[in-house]
């Protein structure tokens, strides 16, 4: 799992094996905030990259 309490919702395939997913935004963030955010088109969250290696260290996990 990456870092953290993730709200992870799509995930894409790497054509070398590794994937992508996103991260819509943070469970801690209420709610009211997460729409107030996004009707601002303010970010909420980010994409983690995972690449083929034994096991899925943390520090595979980029932002």
């Amino acid at each position: 799992m990456p870092p953290g309490d993730p709200f992870i919702n799509d995930v894409a395939a790497l054509k070398d094996g590794g994937f992508l997913v996103t991260h819509m935004w943070d469970k801690a963030t209420a709610f009211d905030e997460v729409v107030r955010k996004l009707l601002s088109a303010e970010p909420t969250g980010w994409v983690y990259e995972w690449q083929r290696e034994p096991g899925i260290p943390e520090s595979a996990w980029v932002e």
